[in-house]
């Protein structure tokens, strides 16, 4: 497209048809921009704007895309890991495990405990069990699962049995040292101690992990009189020595607060010194007068109570267990009673 250059009056003005030299446009001196020689004013360069294509626009459209696309990843990837840690901590702070039966191998210094672990949390959890070689030692105990099954899931339950070799010469329930390895959804192993000590306070075996078959710790005889019998205990020990009637396991005693069928005079439990002997005072009253002897042996209840003998407070488990025959103390109190 052609135009004019007028001067200020209208008149036209011609210019030179001669190219121009080419211009290096390098940095400005410090002191400004000189004015060109012919003395016109300074003029600054235009910036050029760089030339759009297609291609450069695709580029730009594709780079925004991946980088909305990484950072939408990362934030997804990032909530994904916050709720599997949320579900692993719900799932670890949801297991219970309970002692629900106890085994004891006699004078081997070995219990095996049968626990109940219930999983109230929103994952499954795994049980870690023990290699098939290993044997309980101090400070390691041996795990395996009972039926085979390994995985606990979401609101169900497994039982595990533990068995854990213990120490006769301490004086803390060997309940309180056990602990179930549980795996979470995010691959952490947790050791879940066993909650409610004191649920299974009549759980323990008649056996005790301590007792020596050997050489007792208590010796226990009935002594005196058919009307008067007496019951006497030695301490064989070189320590003091706890002796406490073990109730739970002497069903053919009513041990109660307003009626007790047997009664001991002191009442037990007492300590013992170094090879103390101690003799109480024995009275065994029927609580009912059976009406024929077939009632006595249908009654299916035999006349004996069990003793615990251990150091003093030491848990019933590590007690050793001393069974009394109370036959024919019985039948004189029957015959005495029931004429």
């Amino acid at each position: 497209m052609g135009y004019e250059v007028l001067d200020a009056e209208g008149g036209q003005v011609d210019l030179p048809r001669a190219d121009l030299p080419p211009t290096e446009l390098g940095p400005a001196p410090p002191d400004g921009t000189p004015a060109p020689p012919d003395g016109s004013p300074a003029r600054r360069p235009r910036p050029r704007r760089p030339e759009v294509t297609a291609t450069t626009s695709l580029a730009v459209l594709l780079g925004g895309s991946l980088l909305v696309g990484a950072i939408a990843g990362g934030l997804w990837a990032s909530r994904h890991a916050g709720l599997n840690e949320q579900a692993a901590q719900a799932s670890q702070l949801s297991v219970v495990a309970i002692v629900t039966n106890v085994d004891a191998v006699r004078a081997e210094r070995v219990a095996d405990f049968t626990v109940k672990v219930v999983n109230a949390g929103p994952r499954p959890l795994d049980l870690v069990t023990s290699g098939p070689a290993e044997r309980p030692r101090d400070g390691h105990q041996v795990v395996q699962s009972l039926g085979g099954a390994v995985t606990v899931p979401a609101g169900g339950s497994l039982s595990a049995n533990i068995r854990l070799r213990v120490d006769c010469a301490s004086k803390t329930d060997p309940r309180s040292l056990l602990r179930v390895p549980l795996r979470t959804s995010d691959g952490t192993v947790h050791q879940v101690a066993v909650a409610d000590q004191d649920v299974l306070d009549s759980g323990y075996p008649v056996d005790s992990p301590c007792a020596s078959p050997d050489d007792p710790v208590l010796q226990a005889h009935l002594t005196g009189s058919v009307s008067r019998p007496q019951l006497t205990l030695h301490n064989n020990a070189d320590s003091d020595v706890s002796v406490t009637l073990d109730t739970e396991h002497s069903p053919f005693v009513a041990q109660t607060t307003n009626f007790s069928v047997l009664r001991l005079s002191p009442a037990l439990p007492q300590v013992l010194g170094p090879k103390q002997t101690l003799t109480l005072t024995l009275s065994l009253t029927p609580w009912s007068c059976p009406r024929s002897l077939s009632e006595v042996v249908d009654t299916q209840l035999s006349p004996y109570v069990v003793l615990r003998a251990g150091t003093p407070d030491a848990p019933a488990l590590l007690q050793e267990p001393v069974g009394l025959d109370l036959s024919t103390v019985w039948g004189a109190a029957l015959a005495r009673e029931c004429t």
